[in-house]
């Protein structure tokens, strides 16, 4: 008996596991460059103010609905694909502030699925920052010329309340921290007046990074004033969680005026 029958062909096994292989490479390949269309995004909202910055102030992506925009929706899928697959192609770099002059908002189901704020050079896609290039430009200002447009004026809103970064909202906040401060003072047998304005910096997480209090009075705190406004920089870094937001930037500062009365 020829042995060789008996021996099982391994070398047809292998071509097929090769084959197979191969085509799910393929099928992979083809389900990542088509994320755009599998995401369902069946409209994109351009809210577009400038190209260029407007003033000194650099206007954040938190900040800029607070501003007068011109709204454009496009519904058409091959446009908006494209535009998705230039945004996915763009570099990523350092974080960075600039002035933000263009909000994209990717739809599905009337549910934002992406959002990325703008200008020439830098974009904010996703809680990430990338360097914008010349093709996304160029091809955002043709949607905007080919798109549906609804004209919105916006009146400038305080959208920097902190009680709006706060899960539960600004009048939870100021009892937390009224809490906080009433114990420091009567440990230190406090007596007098403080009016302070507390600046936070925010991360997209929600952590505070960076905190700055000041007297109203312009006058530097001193003695047992000083110890409470270390302490309450200390409890509002360390203790205090806000909402994450992945449209926060480093120039977004939030405010929280405190009044501190013992008699």
């Amino acid at each position: 008996m020829n042995n060789a029958l008996l021996k099982p062909d391994f070398s047809i096994k292998n071509n097929q596991c090769k084959v197979i292989k191969i085509l799910l490479l393929t099928l992979f390949l083809f389900g990542v460059s088509l994320e755009g269309y599998s995401e369902g995004i069946d409209k994109l909202v351009i809210k577009f103010l400038s190209w260029e910055p407007l003033s000194s102030h650099s206007i954040s992506c938190i900040e800029f609905d607070g501003y007068p925009f011109m709204q454009y929706e496009v519904e058409d899928s091959v446009d908006i694909n494209q535009l998705f697959s230039l945004l996915k192609s763009a570099r990523i770099t350092n974080d960075t502030t600039f002035d933000v002059g263009c909000k994209l908002l990717f739809l599905s189901n009337n549910k934002i699925v992406h959002s990325s704020c703008l200008n020439k050079h830098f974009m904010l896609y996703d809680g990430y920052m990338y360097k914008n290039n010349k093709k996304i430009v160029k091809q955002i200002t043709k949607l905007i010329h080919k798109g549906r447009q609804i004209k919105y004026i916006v009146n400038k809103l305080n959208i920097h309340s902190i009680g709006e970064q706060y899960d539960g909202g600004f009048d939870k906040l100021i009892y937390i921290l009224n809490n906080h401060i009433s114990k420091k003072t009567e440990e230190l047998n406090y007596k007098g007046t403080m009016v302070l304005i507390a600046y936070c910096h925010i991360n997209r997480d929600g952590r505070t990074i960076k905190v700055v209090i000041k007297k109203t009075d312009g006058k530097a705190p001193i003695n047992k004033e000083n110890i409470i406004i270390q302490d309450l920089k200390s409890f509002l870094s360390n203790k205090i969680l806000w909402k994450p937001n992945k449209e926060r930037m480093q120039n977004d500062v939030f405010f929280i005026p405190l009044v501190i009365t013992k008699k």
